[in-house]
């Protein structure tokens, strides 16, 4: 069973959308030419664009979305509520990417809250458009990571939406990430390259296709990540993606410079903090460290992933123990992280504390029944418990 995507945006600019202070154009095209602006992370031309639209319920969605992009929670927030309070096509859609919003921040309950009644409102309605399956698939999406079970209820959804709208791109995407999230790298491939087919050129497929390539091990996963940048040099993730090779290669200085950039485009992404912060570990600078800790947790106070991005980048530098420690940091913050539990678990096994790390990586799995690698180590340890010596 495959599992969908991470929610986006790309094609959903709606027809009936006109540039200010400009005549009417074909909705088709201007359709086209605002998602392909936004798979590249071209933030400035869309709300120039957009600019004085926001009372307009497409246009203040895309300017929405432009500011998440950016890390301005607060403005995307203020519109997504906006468009969420008038009755339309985006209501929905707009109402569960505030929910997003939400649970990006911390706010896990609320987001939750809000995606169940999302969920609720539209499993009731009839002959649902594409987008409101869309709406559908992310509020599953966002209950999944308390009941994973919801993933494929959320599968069905942005299926639903494909076939009801095939231009409806943004589907593919999402279903590719969460794939290959969840460890199906071919059918996430697939998922890719079927929306690099419909919309060639896309930097969002393009990295996709790269991630996969990376998963796989293959050599030419990093060219392909670079072209990625080349064609959404907007689109921070992949300017992250790129540091976290740096990284790994022990190119510090370029894997710092390219964090830098990340969080220059968009300063809630946790990932490119923690590239950053590893830097500074990896040099000693627990200083430098801290600071960055401080900035992440202005925006999330229980970074989870930015705990378990650090863990695993110490990991990847053979900071066993060093990789323990921070993943127990952030597990007092958020004590029910998957992430955190894996880190931590598996970091434990390579420092010898067996019985404890079991212990963590069976909690993980019981949360991410999806996680391959936890399943292995987990059946490893079993084999071993029958072993003579």
């Amino acid at each position: 069973m495959r599992i969908p995507g991470i929610v986006g945006w790309a094609a959903l600019a709606v027809a009936g959308v006109t540039c200010a202070g400009k005549e009417s154009q074909d909705p088709a095209e201007l359709r086209r030419r605002l998602s392909r602006l936004l798979d590249r992370g071209d933030v400035v031309t869309v709300e120039r664009e957009l600019s004085g639209r926001e009372t307009d319920p497409t246009a203040g969605y895309l300017l929405a979305v432009a500011a998440a992009l950016r890390g301005r929670t607060t403005r995307a927030d203020s519109l997504f509520g906006r468009v969420a309070a008038v009755p339309g096509p985006l209501q929905a859609l707009a109402a569960v990417r505030r929910a997003e919003i939400q649970a990006g921040s911390g706010r896990i309950t609320e987001a939750r809250a809000a995606a169940d009644r999302i969920a609720r409102g539209l499993e009731s309605r009839a002959g649902n458009a594409a987008v409101d399956w869309m709406a559908l698939g992310i509020a599953y999406r966002l209950l999944g990571a308390a009941n994973p079970a919801q993933f494929k209820d959320a599968l069905a959804a942005f299926d639903r939406a494909v076939a009801s709208d095939s231009s409806l791109i943004e589907a593919n995407l999402q279903l590719g990430q969460v794939l290959l999230e969840k460890y199906n790298a071919p059918d996430a491939r697939a998922a890719f390259a079927e929306a690099l087919r419909r919309d060639p050129g896309n930097a969002r497929a393009e990295l996709g296709l790269a991630e996969v390539a990376l998963f796989e091990g293959r050599p030419d996963s990093y060219g392909l990540v670079e072209k990625a940048v080349k064609d959404g040099p907007g689109l921070a993730r992949a300017t992250a993606v790129l540091a976290r090779m740096d990284l790994d290669a022990e190119s510090l200085d370029s894997a710092l410079a390219r964090a830098d950039r990340a969080v220059g485009l968009d300063s809630t992404m946790e990932r490119a903090w923690a590239i950053r912060g590893a830097v500074l570990l990896l040099r000693g600078d627990t200083t430098g460290f801290r600071a960055v800790e401080r900035q992440v947790r202005a925006h999330r106070p229980a970074p989870g992933g930015f705990f378990a991005e650090i863990a695993e980048a110490l990991g990847r530098q053979r900071q066993y123990a060093a990789a323990a420690r921070f993943a127990a940091e952030g597990l007092a913050l958020a004590p029910d992280d998957p992430e955190l539990l894996t880190a931590l678990g598996i970091n434990e096994l390579r420092i010898g504390k067996i019985d404890s790390g079991r212990a963590r990586l069976e909690r993980a799995f019981a949360k991410d029944p999806y996680h391959v690698w936890n399943k292995n180590t987990l059946d490893l340890l079993d084999q071993l418990a029958k072993y003579r010596t």
